[in-house]
């Protein structure tokens, strides 16, 4: 039996919430009742999924590159403080640059990086201060199977998970207390 825990009043911000994992993740927070912000790069896939997800509760979007630290930190405490709280961050942008190591360029190295493993980072330290002021919250990092496994073609995407799965371990040990 699965236990559908009722999330109203809460707030909740989903990275790469316009597709895929991050939008399904975010449509579920807002059917349990959270108000929930989503952000993304493209405009018009953003607007869809926000559309796609009001259908089911509050939801807000944000256009917003994860790798630009500033914004992301700003993002953070602007719907911290618009809110009233934050509850939740799902770190979900992800960046993937498929190529052989000897094709893969270090601007396609650092994006995915600067995605996969630094935005996570900057995100997770802004909710975090938050959080701690506030007495919790719960942040989830989206990592991949290819962060532990080995397979051609995703050297840096592959690096960059390894190194969010680590970062992860380190901030729950962290803030466990």
């Amino acid at each position: 039996m699965v236990l559908e825990q009722d999330l109203t009043g809460k707030v909740a911000i989903v990275t790469g919430g316009s597709d895929g994992i991050g939008k399904a993740t975010a449509k579920l927070l807002a059917k349990r009742g959270a108000t929930v912000a989503i952000c993304a790069r493209r405009a018009e896939v953003l607007e869809a999924a926000r559309a796609e997800i009001a259908a089911h509760g509050m939801v807000e979007a944000h256009i917003l590159d994860v790798s630009d630290e500033a914004a992301y930190t700003a993002l953070v405490n602007d719907v911290a403080q618009r809110h009233g709280r934050l509850d939740m961050l799902v770190n979900n942008a992800m960046s993937v640059h498929y190529a052989p190591l000897t094709d893969l360029t270090m601007d396609h190295w650092r994006k995915d990086f600067a995605v996969n493993a630094e935005a996570v980072f900057t995100g997770t330290k802004a909710a975090m201060k938050i959080m701690m002021k506030q007495g919790g919250g719960s942040i989830v990092n989206i990592s991949s199977a290819i962060g532990r496994l080995t397979d051609r073609g995703f050297a840096a995407y592959g690096t960059a998970k390894g190194a969010l799965s680590h970062l992860t371990r380190l901030m729950a040990t962290e803030c466990a207390p």
